[in-house]
């Protein structure tokens, strides 16, 4: 059972520990585990292109990313496409937007942007 201390967040496990998130109209509001508050604005996340042509996602992956780097300021761990095959910054979990559209199939893989936006071209 997962002790979440506020009722409006939802709960993101982060080295083992429980931290909670809210996703805001311009921010999002992250709580660690002792409590201490931290809203990064969307712009923290993506270009302010990308959040006005709506080609940004908030999703728990990005915040994790965002709490590890930013926050904990640990080295980020760079994952290798699945798709091209390279370790690139930009990797992070996510579905494959064909598969998701044509076969329904919303299993996560590590794929970099251009390869995401690769493939939902090919839709």
């Amino acid at each position: 059972m997962i002790n979440m201390q506020r009722k409006d967040t939802r709960p993101l496990t982060v080295n083992g520990k429980l931290w909670e998130y809210k996703i805001g109209r311009n921010t999002i509001a992250i709580y660690d585990p002792e409590g201490k508050k931290y809203f990064p604005k969307f712009t923290d996340f993506y270009t302010e292109q990308a959040i006005a042509s709506k080609q940004s996602y908030f999703n728990p992956a990005t915040i994790l990313n965002f709490i590890l780097t930013k926050i904990l300021l640990e080295e980020p761990k760079h994952h290798k496409c699945k798709c091209c095959n390279r370790v690139k910054s930009d990797v992070r979990l996510r579905c494959n937007p064909f598969a998701a559209e044509i076969n329904e199939d919303y299993t996560k893989h590590y794929f970099c942007d251009e390869c995401v936006s690769d493939l939902a071209d090919e839709i």
